[in-house]
């Protein structure tokens, strides 16, 4: 339906520009030069996306990919007819690709002093489950299927949490043996592959209609996901000014930075 008319494809913009601009802007010119020292330059960089320091790294990459998200529509709708299997078949083996292949070295984003790559095939995987649940979400899996769907998505859970250094040293300890790993993240190593299982806890989550999908339909948790843009460009702020009143404690940091961060994100949303 977007490709019918230039006024949905305007529509489909402006509906981006309206969500991601006004409240990075507000965070560029009015909280950010609280949080450090910035220059007019680096000022003009972050409005004009060409620079992106700290955690708002991620803001221009998905202006990027709602720049090409037309384009990628349009040739999955008219190569595959938008046949739902060949487009999961085609943008799982495209997003494989262009993780593996396009490289910083073929196009980069700048921010945090150095050349960023560019994370669209992760977007790409997103894309790739809204097809596949477009096309079984009317299925009615049997209750065993859906048990294992419940499980599959503990799983999913389960290697999320110990992608972070924290939970891996966290089992360590409590297993009385070596740290798994040492790095901070490990989806900043395997992004392709953090990607892919996130869409698998999606999906699980989606078809299990059990009490996992009643886990994330919880209204609260339902409620972060709705102010989740919001709650991303606050929290670091927020903790770093609970930092300097001297609130540096791991649990305290964590639940006085999610309540303000909230409040914050409801008021700005």
């Amino acid at each position: 339906a977007m490709f019918r008319s230039g006024r949905r494809i305007a529509d489909y913009f402006l509906r981006r520009i309206k969500r991601i601009v006004p409240m990075y802007y507000v965070t560029v010119l009015a909280i950010l030069p609280l949080a450090a020292p910035v220059d007019a330059k680096s000022t003009v960089q972050h409005l004009l996306f060409l620079r992106a320091d700290g955690h708002l790294w991620s803001v221009p990459q998905e202006l990027l990919f709602y720049l090409l998200l037309p384009i990628l529509l349009f040739v999955i709708f008219r190569v595959f007819r938008a046949n739902a299997y060949l487009a999961v078949a085609f943008l799982l083996a495209a997003s494989f690709l262009l993780d593996r292949y396009f490289t910083e070295s073929v196009f980069s984003l700048s921010g945090n002093g150095k050349q960023l790559r560019v994370y669209v095939s992760n977007f790409m995987l997103g894309v790739m489950l809204s097809f596949l649940w477009n096309r079984l979400k009317d299925r009615n899996f049997s209750s065993a299927t859906r048990a294992v769907f419940d499980m599959a998505g503990l799983c999913c859970i389960a290697v999320i949490l110990f992608s972070a250094h924290y939970y891996r040293n966290l089992a360590a300890s409590l297993l009385n043996m070596p740290s798994l790993g040492t790095h901070e993240f490990l989806g900043w190593e395997f992004p392709w592959l953090f990607g892919l299982l996130c869409v698998c806890l999606i999906f699980t989550t989606l078809a299990s209609r059990g009490w996992l999908q009643r886990l994330f339909s919880a209204t609260g948790l339902r409620l972060i996901g709705i102010l989740g843009y919001s709650m991303y460009l606050w929290h670091p702020f927020v903790m770093a000014f609970l930092k300097t009143r001297g609130l540096d404690l791991g649990n305290a940091l964590f639940v006085a930075t999610t309540v303000i961060t909230f409040c914050l994100s409801c008021i700005t949303y």
